[in-house]
């Protein structure tokens, strides 16, 4: 089962893009996850469609968010400076629902 439940601090402005397929707004940000004496984890986070320009006007960066979603991975190739193959591993959580546990204000320039 893939299942993921955060809860975390916005960490990375909420800027909404278009998909180069689809055309449909898409956010792709961060949030921070604290695990104690650790420090945070920097999880990726996706949003698309509504939410993602429902987002963008609400939500800037430190605002705590609980995320209930599902782990995405997808493999991009690219070649590094010598002209080697390189195969990365993209992973992103793709939220289900999305709980606004408390906002800041979003900077200026979140929607197109």
């Amino acid at each position: 089962m893939n299942q993921v439940r955060l809860i975390g601090e916005v960490a990375w402005p909420v800027v909404v893009e278009r998909d180069p397929v689809t055309r449909r707004p898409v956010v792709n940000t961060v949030l921070a996850v604290h695990r104690g004496v650790h420090g945070p984890s920097f999880i990726p986070v996706t949003l698309r469609g509504d939410e993602a320009v429902s987002a963008a006007k609400h939500v800037g960066e430190g605002s705590l968010v609980a995320v209930d979603g599902h782990i995405r991975t997808d493999r991009m190739a690219t070649r590094d400076a010598h002209g080697v193959k390189v195969t990365r591993w993209l992973v992103s959580v793709i939220p289900d629902r999305i709980t606004y546990l408390r906002l800041q204000p979003p900077r200026a320039g979140g929607l197109p």
